[in-house]
């Protein structure tokens, strides 16, 4: 590997004139917009075709006093594509660009930037100047005068790293920033210290938000950290959970494929659901689950209510999916089986086939061959259903499935019915062209080969199946694949080539975090390489192996514990989220002062009602029950007691009409009662009985012409639910109740529909 420090300064200034320092961009996404809204401009190095880490090469920069030729050169890069987007027609987003503590006493770092405003014809704007914490740790003198004058010029400051140092109070009372970024070590607690950490994270932002100062998460890696900080009003996220950084080329197609969802004033929900739900497949095909995961459930939550069942059947799969490679098959399945149950009803064999291929394929993973080999077989049979020219991804799913039985029944040795399968799997292969199902194939084949004593057979495949390995861009069959060829070349004694399996392997690893996903891997990769020492005969670096494979085994426990104890949190979250949304509805309906139903469940009841009356054909009565001379009552005894009237009044009606029908708060001092297949003598028996226990309550009212509280009601009986709403019978109920009151109050008036 190649020594950067061995590099002499002019060599160094070599590399950075012929351009081998490229640009990276970090998108910085909002949760609550859900869209970029910005992306941090980052350097990268390729020298002798090797990669070099920022980590490495930045420190030697320093200390050759170079790093603010390569700080210009990046902030002009920044200047260069931001014009690029401009002319191209692009609504521009801010790039931020990185100040070196170094920079500010070597350069004149205004000039230098106005000038690049002035030569690209940039808004100071687009453009942030991130200034990280520990630079405010020496002379700031000189800084803060930098600072004052970027802000004259319309340059938005970030102090970077916020957090990571012990100044930061002091720079948030001294600096006009706009935002700060927030250090991700807050992260890097315990079950010790974590609700201490969550508070100092919450403060953070709160504190920040009081004093307008905008907050960006950056190193954000998983959804707890997500959680958390959304779940204290952080909104814009930077990190490897949205996006990791990218070449100007991958930012370029990022957001060619947002644009037009992203930019238009007024989304659909079906457009932003169909953009998320693309979005999500790429993740998926590149192996970033949990991002993928992310913008599946947003599509989820915009497509629910969709007419196109094949597209909702589709984004059905997808979660499935997801959840599948996450290792929850319970929910992969639960998918599963509402994709199928939806493809069923509309008779679409298609997506039949793919839900029943996909249920196979979780039992496939189970080891339990007979029952995969059952839903594999029901797939085909749906597939014999569709017409092949009209699905255009018709051939890629027979192959799958094709492919599916051919390793089942290999699995049960049953090489007959796997070779079947397998020549049935090769004609839809060759239609396809694809060099990713060719190596499925061919390893498949191998593998049949090999278990039917054709080891010759296999070897003249090798080199053929080498060179698609290495070419393979299939991530989401990726591992499975290299690890089915590792042990294949292990088996034939073919250690060369698994070496240059493993060694690709590894270098692939550096993509993975050490989440559950992240550390399957790396333990089975692990585990190759242990067995590609012990058969070389190689001790010293099998006991290192060893000591590596103990390690990764021994986190992956406690990812395991980890994801456990998570699951019992959404369960218990899930249930707790379960009764609150109960109780909210609850409270929807219920009048808060009475505890009976309020107009709103009157409204619903009463549409209710509409079915359950045109079904049985039975009458329905519609009464309003008005207080007598409750003003009086207020007046004489206060309010609170006339609330305490009104609850018990409440109460008695609901007991007494309790078998027939329900009560609702219509006003101040108004009760309407639905009574349900009834008669005129039945609302009589319930008028009268609702009288009587109101009086025998004995609720005093010593200013009415009565000693007793009295009601006065009024009643319309309905031979049928006609079209409509509540509001149009009750006006009927209404008259009675009104010709009662003119009659001298206390009493009850019933009339029959007209």
């Amino acid at each position: 590997m190649m020594n950067v420090s061995e590099l002499t300064i002019d060599e160094l200034k070599k590399c950075i004139d012929k351009g081998e320092f490229e640009i990276y961009l970090q998108p910085q996404y909002s949760v609550r917009q859900n869209r970029i809204v910005g992306a941090e401009a980052l350097v990268r190095w390729q020298h002798a075709g090797a990669f070099i880490s920022p980590a490495e090469f930045i420190p030697i920069l320093e200390e050759c006093h170079l790093i603010h030729e390569l700080d210009v050169y990046v902030w002009e890069c920044a200047f260069r594509l931001q014009s690029e987007k401009k002319r191209e027609g692009y609504d521009l987003i801010p790039f931020s660009i990185n100040v070196s503590r170094r920079d500010i006493n070597r350069i004149d770092i205004c000039h230098i930037l106005s000038e690049f405003v002035q030569k690209y014809q940039i808004s100071a704007e687009y453009i942030h100047i991130e200034i990280t914490e520990s630079a405010f740790v020496e002379d700031t003198g000189a800084l803060f005068e930098m600072i004052g004058e970027l802000k004259r010029l319309g340059f938005k400051i970030m102090i970077d790293d916020f957090g990571s140092g012990y100044s930061a109070l002091n720079i948030l009372k001294d600096i006009d920033a706009d935002a700060v970024k927030l250090d991700m070590k807050f992260f890097d607690f315990d079950v010790k210290n974590s609700a201490r950490a969550r508070n100092v994270i919450g403060a953070v932002i709160d504190m920040t938000s009081s004093l307008d100062i905008g907050v960006v998460a950056e190193g954000v890696e998983n959804g707890e950290q997500l959680d958390i900080l959304t779940g204290f009003g952080c909104d814009i996220i930077q990190g490897f959970f949205f996006y990791q950084p990218m070449s100007i080329t991958e930012f370029d197609r990022l957001m060619h494929r947002l644009y037009d969802t992203m930019t238009r004033k007024e989304l659909d929900a079906q457009s932003f659901g169909t953009e998320c739900l693309e979005e999500s497949k790429k993740l998926l095909e590149d192996g970033e689950y949990d991002k993928a995961l992310n913008l599946a459930n947003r599509a989820l939550e915009q497509l629910d209510n969709v007419k196109d069942v094949r597209l909702y059947c589709d984004m059905l799969n997808v979660m499935g999916i997801i959840y599948g490679a996450l290792g929850n098959e319970l929910l992969a399945v639960e998918y599963y089986l509402e994709g199928l149950s939806l493809a069923k009803k509309n008779n679409d064999s298609y997506c039949s086939g793919k839900f029943y291929n996909n249920i196979g394929s979780e039992y496939q993973e189970l080891n339990d061959h007979e029952s995969a080999i059952k839903y594999f077989e029901t797939a085909l049979q749906e597939l014999h259903e569709v017409d092949r020219a009209k699905e255009e991804s018709y051939d890629y799913l027979a192959f799958t499935i094709n492919m599916n039985l051919c390793m089942e029944y290999n699995n049960l040795a049953q090489y007959e019915k796997a070779e079947t399968y397998l020549e049935r799997a090769r004609g839809f292969c060759d239609s396809l062209e694809d060099e990713d199902a060719q190596l499925g194939l061919l390893l498949e084949e191998c593998r049949f080969l090999m278990q039917t004593g054709k080891e010759s057979d296999v070897r003249k495949r090798l080199p053929k199946l080498m060179a698609l390995a290495v070419n393979t861009k299939d991530q989401s069959n990726f591992w499975s694949n290299m690890e089915t060829l590792c042990n294949l070349t292990l088996t034939l004694g073919e250690l060369a080539e698994m070496k240059q399996i493993i060694d690709y392997m590894d270098r692939q690893l550096n993509l993975f975090s050490n989440d559950l996903t992240g550390l399957d891997i790396k333990v089975k990769v692990s585990a190759l390489r242990l067995a590609y020492y012990k058969e070389i005969q190689d001790a010293e670096q099998l006991r290192l192996t060893e000591l590596e494979y103990i390690d990764l085994c021994r986190l992956q426990h406690e990812e395991v514990k980890k994801a456990r104890a998570q699951a019992i949190d959404y369960k218990i979250q899930l249930n707790m989220q379960y009764e609150e949304n109960i109780l909210f509805r609850k409270q929807i309906d219920i009048d808060p002062l009475t505890g009976v139903g309020n107009r709103y469940k009157l409204e619903k009841d009463y549409k209710m009602l509409k079915g359950l009356c045109g079904e049985k054909n039975c009458k329905v009565g519609v009464g309003i029950i008005d207080v007598d001379y409750f003003k009086m009552v207020n007046d004489t005894y206060g309010h609170l007691q006339g609330d305490c009237y009104l609850k018990t009044i409440s109460t008695i009606i609901k007991q007494t009409i309790l078998s027939t029908g329900d009560v609702y708060r219509y006003g101040g001092d108004e009760f309407v009662v639905l009574l349900i297949d009834v008669d005129s003598e039945a609302v009589e028996t319930a008028a009268k009985n609702i009288e009587l226990s109101i009086a025998e309550a004995g609720m005093q009212n010593q200013k009415s012409p009565r000693e007793l509280l009295s009601v006065s009601q009024g009643y319309v009986i309905l031979d049928s639910i006609k079209d409509g709403d509540i509001w149009q019978v009750l006006p009927y109920a209404d008259q009675q109740l009104y010709l009662m009151k003119n009659n001298g109050k206390h009493g009850y008036r019933i009339t029959q529909e007209a």
